[in-house]
């Protein structure tokens, strides 16, 4: 009985332990001592993780000290976030790290750092995937075709764009967004330097084959237009700007949609003038 008691005390003096830090942590948190609630809340993590292997609690702990950290500067959580996203994946626990991982990005994204931001959403899709979480893995491929938009990456954002809306019609939930999709996908590509108007024409043919209710959107109608505005050699700038204001007395566009028409307005007309 004695050695048994014997075994096991280095676990219970490592709780002891673990508790004190919590504990500390708590303290400091009531302080509004952030940085020393963060530092507290890492080290019971770091015990949690690698003396007494509780992965979980682990992970809880690291995203503590990530929010603690962030009440002093935006980002400087990042490092104790990542470690709690690798616990999460080291227990094949891929939702929760998604959620961390998409908090990194969102706050990339808040402070302007799109490329970043970019990078966290691509990964954040992929722990969605592994959780089966469809829906939230959507999500954030929007935001990284938005943002890669945004960025004037226009034939990458088109084709993620058009990877969403063949994903989208494979849900129920989801596929009557796909025309909103196929219509930004071929929006992007006309706002391509070098783009093709016949090469864009068959890309808009392939996305109504996908969905059928796209060909009679009116997003299909004001695309199908522009681009025969944009063939005609007489095609004028007048006629561009008509049909995009009568269009967007009914589906006002947004601010990526508003970028891509400038951007094709100066590609196409700019010069005539």
């Amino acid at each position: 009985m004695a050695s048994n008691f014997l075994d096991k005390a280095p676990t219970v003096f490592i709780e002891q332990n673990v508790m004190h830090f919590i504990n500390a942590a708590q303290a400091f948190l009531i302080c509004g001592r952030w940085t020393e609630a963060a530092l507290a809340y890492g080290q019971a993590a770091n015990m949690y993780r690698y003396e007494l292997h509780a992965l979980c609690e682990a992970a809880i702990l690291y995203t503590k000290a990530g929010l603690a950290s962030e009440k002093v500067e935006i980002g400087q959580g990042l490092d104790y976030f990542s470690k709690a996203v690798s616990v999460y994946c080291d227990c094949k626990k891929y939702g929760q790290a998604a959620r961390i991982r998409q908090w990194i990005a969102e706050n990339h994204d808040t402070n302007g750092n799109h490329e970043g931001a970019v990078i966290e959403y691509k990964m954040t899709t992929q722990y969605y995937h592994a959780a089966n979480m469809n829906q939230q893995a959507l999500q954030c491929q929007r935001k990284v075709a938005y943002l890669l938009g945004m960025d004037g990456e226009y034939a990458e954002a088109s084709q993620v764009y058009q990877e969403i809306g063949r994903e989208e019609m494979l849900h129920n939930l989801t596929k009557y967004s796909a025309q909103d999709s196929f219509f930004r996908a071929t929006l992007l590509l006309l706002a391509v330097e070098s783009c093709n108007l016949d090469e864009v024409k068959t890309h808009l043919q392939e996305s109504i084959e996908v969905d059928f209710r796209f060909k009679v959107s009116a997003g299909c109608d004001f695309l199908k237009n522009i681009i025969s505005i944009l063939k005609l050699e007489d095609g004028t700038v007048h006629e561009f700007a008509d049909h995009m204001y009568d269009y967007n007395e009914l589906y006002p566009f947004d601010e990526l949609n508003l970028e891509l028409l400038d951007r094709i307005y100066k590609l196409h007309f700019d010069a005539l003038e």
